[in-house]
Protein backbone atom coordinates (compact mmCIF):
# COMPACT_ATOMS: atom_id res chain seq x y z
CA UNK A 1 0.00 0.00 0.00
CA UNK A 2 1.38 3.42 -0.93
CA UNK A 3 2.03 6.30 1.45
CA UNK A 4 -0.94 8.18 0.04
CA UNK A 5 -3.24 5.16 0.38
CA UNK A 6 -2.15 4.81 4.02
CA UNK A 7 -2.81 8.52 4.62
CA UNK A 8 -6.28 8.23 3.08
CA UNK A 9 -7.08 5.11 5.12
CA UNK A 10 -5.94 6.77 8.38
CA UNK A 11 -7.85 9.97 7.59
CA UNK A 12 -11.03 7.99 6.89
CA UNK A 13 -10.63 6.10 10.17
CA UNK A 14 -10.07 9.25 12.23
CA UNK A 15 -12.94 11.02 10.47
CA UNK A 16 -15.19 8.10 11.40
CA UNK A 17 -14.22 8.59 15.06
CA UNK A 18 -14.91 12.31 14.69
CA UNK A 19 -18.42 11.66 13.33
CA UNK A 20 -19.05 9.30 16.26
CA UNK A 21 -18.08 12.10 18.66
CA UNK A 22 -20.41 14.53 16.86
CA UNK A 23 -23.22 11.97 17.20
CA UNK A 24 -22.49 11.62 20.93
CA UNK A 25 -22.49 15.42 21.24
CA UNK A 26 -25.82 15.58 19.39
CA UNK A 27 -27.38 12.94 21.65
CA UNK A 28 -26.19 14.76 24.78
CA UNK A 29 -27.43 18.13 23.53
CA UNK A 30 -30.79 16.68 22.47
CA UNK A 31 -31.30 15.00 25.83
CA UNK A 32 -29.95 18.06 27.67
CA UNK A 33 -27.50 15.67 29.36
CA UNK A 34 -24.77 18.25 29.67
CA UNK A 35 -22.75 16.62 32.47
CA UNK A 36 -20.41 14.62 30.21
CA UNK A 37 -20.48 17.06 27.32
CA UNK A 38 -17.20 18.75 28.23
CA UNK A 39 -15.32 15.46 27.80
CA UNK A 40 -16.88 14.89 24.38
CA UNK A 41 -16.07 18.44 23.30
CA UNK A 42 -12.47 18.20 24.48
CA UNK A 43 -11.96 14.96 22.55
CA UNK A 44 -13.75 16.43 19.52
CA UNK A 45 -11.46 19.48 19.54
CA UNK A 46 -8.36 17.30 19.89
CA UNK A 47 -9.44 15.10 17.02
CA UNK A 48 -10.35 18.12 14.86
CA UNK A 49 -6.78 19.37 15.21
CA UNK A 50 -5.41 15.95 14.27
CA UNK A 51 -7.73 15.71 11.26
CA UNK A 52 -6.71 19.16 10.10
CA UNK A 53 -3.05 18.15 10.10
CA UNK A 54 -3.77 14.84 8.36
CA UNK A 55 -5.86 16.55 5.69
CA UNK A 56 -3.21 19.19 5.08
CA UNK A 57 -0.47 16.55 4.69
CA UNK A 58 -2.61 14.54 2.28
CA UNK A 59 -3.58 17.64 0.35
CA UNK A 60 0.10 18.55 -0.09
CA UNK A 61 1.06 15.00 -1.12
CA UNK A 62 -1.66 15.04 -3.77
CA UNK A 63 -0.91 18.63 -4.87
CA UNK A 64 -4.55 19.55 -4.27
CA UNK A 65 -5.09 23.27 -4.64
CA UNK A 66 -8.62 23.10 -3.25
CA UNK A 67 -9.13 21.82 0.29
CA UNK A 68 -12.32 19.94 -0.54
CA UNK A 69 -12.99 16.25 0.11
CA UNK A 70 -15.04 16.31 -3.11
CA UNK A 71 -11.80 16.76 -5.09
CA UNK A 72 -10.08 13.86 -3.33
CA UNK A 73 -11.41 10.99 -5.46
CA UNK A 74 -10.49 12.83 -8.68
CA UNK A 75 -6.97 13.45 -7.39
CA UNK A 76 -6.59 9.83 -6.30
CA UNK A 77 -7.75 8.56 -9.70
CA UNK A 78 -5.42 10.93 -11.52
CA UNK A 79 -2.46 9.63 -9.47
CA UNK A 80 -3.41 5.99 -10.01
CA UNK A 81 -4.20 5.47 -6.31
CA UNK A 82 -7.10 3.10 -7.05
CA UNK A 83 -6.63 1.18 -3.79
CA UNK A 84 -7.46 4.38 -1.90
CA UNK A 85 -10.63 5.27 -3.82
CA UNK A 86 -12.99 3.46 -1.44
CA UNK A 87 -11.52 5.29 1.55
CA UNK A 88 -11.59 8.52 -0.46
CA UNK A 89 -15.31 8.09 -1.03
CA UNK A 90 -15.77 7.31 2.66
CA UNK A 91 -13.98 10.56 3.51
CA UNK A 92 -16.39 12.47 1.28
CA UNK A 93 -19.44 10.83 2.89
CA UNK A 94 -18.11 11.21 6.43
CA UNK A 95 -17.25 14.86 5.78
CA UNK A 96 -20.82 15.51 4.67
CA UNK A 97 -22.19 13.72 7.73
CA UNK A 98 -19.86 15.72 10.00
CA UNK A 99 -21.02 18.97 8.36
CA UNK A 100 -24.69 18.07 8.91
CA UNK A 101 -24.13 17.07 12.53
CA UNK A 102 -22.09 20.18 13.21
CA UNK A 103 -24.91 22.36 11.88
CA UNK A 104 -27.51 20.52 13.97
CA UNK A 105 -25.36 20.70 17.09
CA UNK A 106 -24.79 24.39 16.51
CA UNK A 107 -28.55 24.96 16.31
CA UNK A 108 -29.08 23.02 19.56
CA UNK A 109 -26.35 25.03 21.29
CA UNK A 110 -27.82 28.33 20.05
CA UNK A 111 -31.25 27.30 21.40
CA UNK A 112 -29.76 26.28 24.74
CA UNK A 113 -27.94 29.62 24.96
CA UNK A 114 -31.16 31.47 24.12
CA UNK A 115 -33.04 29.63 26.88
CA UNK A 116 -30.24 30.19 29.38
CA UNK A 117 -30.07 33.88 28.52
CA UNK A 118 -33.83 34.20 28.94
CA UNK A 119 -33.68 32.48 32.34
CA UNK A 120 -30.87 34.80 33.45
CA UNK A 121 -32.87 37.84 32.34
CA UNK A 122 -35.87 36.65 34.35
CA UNK A 123 -33.78 35.98 37.45
CA UNK A 124 -32.06 39.36 37.18
CA UNK A 125 -35.40 41.13 36.86
CA UNK A 126 -36.69 39.36 39.95
CA UNK A 127 -33.55 40.12 41.94
CA UNK A 128 -33.80 43.82 41.06
CA UNK A 129 -37.25 43.93 42.62
CA UNK A 130 -35.55 43.25 45.96
CA UNK A 131 -38.70 42.20 47.79
CA UNK A 132 -38.41 42.49 51.56
CA UNK A 133 -40.78 42.60 54.48
CA UNK A 134 -41.11 45.79 56.51
CA UNK A 135 -41.62 46.11 60.27
CA UNK A 136 -45.37 46.04 59.68
CA UNK A 137 -45.08 42.55 58.08
CA UNK A 138 -46.05 43.79 54.62
CA UNK A 139 -43.79 43.09 51.68
CA UNK A 140 -42.02 46.08 50.15
CA UNK A 141 -39.74 46.67 47.22
CA UNK A 142 -41.62 46.54 43.97
CA UNK A 143 -43.82 43.50 44.33
CA UNK A 144 -47.51 44.20 44.46
CA UNK A 145 -48.34 41.81 47.25
CA UNK A 146 -50.37 43.13 50.13
CA UNK A 147 -50.17 40.05 52.32
CA UNK A 148 -48.52 40.13 55.70
CA UNK A 149 -45.55 37.87 56.42
CA UNK A 150 -47.67 35.59 58.60
CA UNK A 151 -49.98 34.93 55.60
CA UNK A 152 -47.25 34.62 52.98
Amino acid sequence: MSVIANQVKELASQLGHFVTLLEREHAALSAKALDNLSEVIAEKNRLAGLLSGQWEALRQNLDLKQASPADLTSALSARGEHAALKDGQAIRQLSERARELNQRNGALIREQLRQTSKAIDILQAISRQNATYGPDGLSHGGLSYSRTIDKA
